[in-house]
């Protein structure tokens, strides 16, 4: 009662293409965010254009922190006004680099 493979035709399969797909940038590549002291203090990796936008939980944005040109390196950002709440901290490249981070804030 198992399966006979006897009676079964062989089957050949012809690799015609294949498709590449991107799938993420190595880790040391990645873009650092630490908050200290009332600021955001960033590390990114390559010169490249990046946008730094804080949203509540709601997902709303409530702010944009920097949208500009910046070279590999530590830069540090004020954090705007914020009441306090839990916030993410959206970090992105023209490269295609991209860094979430939550901060729970309170006075």
């Amino acid at each position: 009662m198992g399966l006979d493979l006897d009676n079964v035709d062989d089957i050949t399969v012809n690799l015609t293409s294949v498709e590449e797909h991107e799938v993420g940038r190595l880790a040391d590549e990645a873009i650092g965010v630490r908050f200290l002291s009332g600021n955001l203090v960033l590390q990114v990796p390559e010169n490249s254009r990046y946008q730094i936008e804080a949203f509540d939980v709601t997902g709303r944005k409530i702010a944009t922190v920097f949208n500009g040109d910046l070279t590999a390196g530590r830069h540090t950002f004020a954090i705007p006004n914020l009441r306090s709440g839990v916030y993410f901290f959206v970090v992105k490249s023209e490269n295609g680099l991209k860094s979430t981070s939550k901060l729970v804030y309170v006075r």
